[in-house]
């Protein structure tokens, strides 16, 4: 008798840890939803995210997957909109059985899923989010994103360049993107003694910035810090001859190869960026035909980070991910602290004589 109830108190234990594990253990591959605004304004961005994913995933599974069961990854559009990348959220945890998911590839179709991987209590790893933005009481959501930290040494090593700085003028798109790119430009000018004439914020999508140029031409700034569209901007004090020092985000590489803007209209223009390593640019140049310009690293690192948690805790993949650290291809991974895991610094950058290069 004593035999039987031991057995059936083992048998209820064994079908209710069966019942909780995803459904990895069931099947002979491991799903992985992935929410990218495959269309809409993000879409080169969400391209380049899918190729570093690819790349992932194909080394993940080259060296044995996840308890020797290959990752499946299944895409959703989020169409660069929040609703749709909620909806996409729910296909892939109610249909799709996902034992986690990565996504979204900006801030506003990343912080709607925040909310409901806590509900779901499903892992959630975006490339989008800054540390500032993570909630302090979800373990179910993580990023990949470089910490807004990570901004001030390749800001400080632009005014140690341009010590004939005094003023500048910061322009950023409405958001906590841009807010956070002008916040940290501002206090880091501050602490140079360069003075932020003014901040100004504008619509991501709709300005053609013409009332915005001649309001920074009448401020006669030395310099200007620019978000994006710098482009757009460019051209803008170029019809005003105006000429101020620019300095920007990666955003100009966008513009150099995807939106026509001419390398020699960006001469002397210095920015920042986060670059991944050598072997992993030429992979993806190799593979895919053009340069990974829109931060594709932080995609990839995400895939490998829930792969090594995954591993480490097939059932509860977000315990498994505090344990994570690891050199990653454009610097250090480190979850053990916190779920912002991206410790990379970024690099200061300049267009001399039509070519990019690292600035020492």
């Amino acid at each position: 008798m004593r035999f039987y109830k031991i057995f059936n108190i083992f048998l209820f234990l064994s079908l209710a840890v069966l019942l909780r594990t995803p459904n990895c253990r069931a099947e002979s591959e491991i799903k992985v939803g992935v929410i990218l605004g495959l269309t809409g304004p993000a879409h080169a961005w969400s391209k380049q995210a899918r190729y570093a994913l690819e790349i992932a995933k194909n080394e993940i599974n080259l060296n044995g997957g996840i308890n020797q069961k290959n990752i499946k990854l299944i895409f959703e559009d989020s169409k660069t909109d929040s609703k749709s990348a909620t909806i996409a959220f729910h296909k892939l945890v109610t249909q799709d059985k996902v034992v986690a998911i990565i996504g979204g590839i900006w801030d506003f179709t990343a912080l709607p899923l925040e909310p409901l991987a806590k509900q779901h209590k499903i892992l959630l790893i975006t490339p989008a989010i800054f540390d500032s933005q993570l909630p302090k009481n979800n373990k179910y959501f993580a990023t990949t994103a470089p910490r807004i930290s990570s901004m001030i040494n390749s800001t400080e090593h632009y005014f140690e360049l341009h010590k004939d700085i005094k003023s500048i003028v910061t322009i950023c798109p409405e958001g906590v993107w841009g807010n956070t790119y002008n916040s940290n430009w501002s206090n880091v000018a501050n602490k140079f003694g360069v003075k932020v004439i003014e901040s100004i914020s504008y619509s991501q999508f709709d300005s053609d910035f013409r009332i915005e140029a001649l309001k920074i031409k009448r401020h006669k700034p030395d310099a200007v810090f620019i978000c994006y569209k710098s482009d757009i901007i460019h051209r803008r004090f170029n019809e005003l001859k105006f000429f101020p020092k620019i300095h920007t985000t990666s955003d100009i590489r966008e513009a150099i190869s995807y939106r026509g803007f001419s390398i020699n209209n960006a001469e002397n223009t210095y920015f920042i960026d986060w670059r991944a390593n050598k072997n992993f640019n030429d992979k993806f140049l190799s593979l895919y035909k053009e340069e990974p310009i829109f931060a594709p690293q932080n995609s990839y690192e995400a895939l490998h980070s829930l792969s090594k948690a995954l591993k480490n805790n097939i059932i509860y993949p977000h315990h498994g991910l505090k344990s994570i650290k690891y050199e990653g291809i454009a610097g250090p991974i480190n979850f053990t602290q916190s779920m912002a895991g991206n410790h990379s610094l970024s690099q200061l950058f300049t267009i001399k004589n039509q070519k990019i290069s690292l600035v020492k």
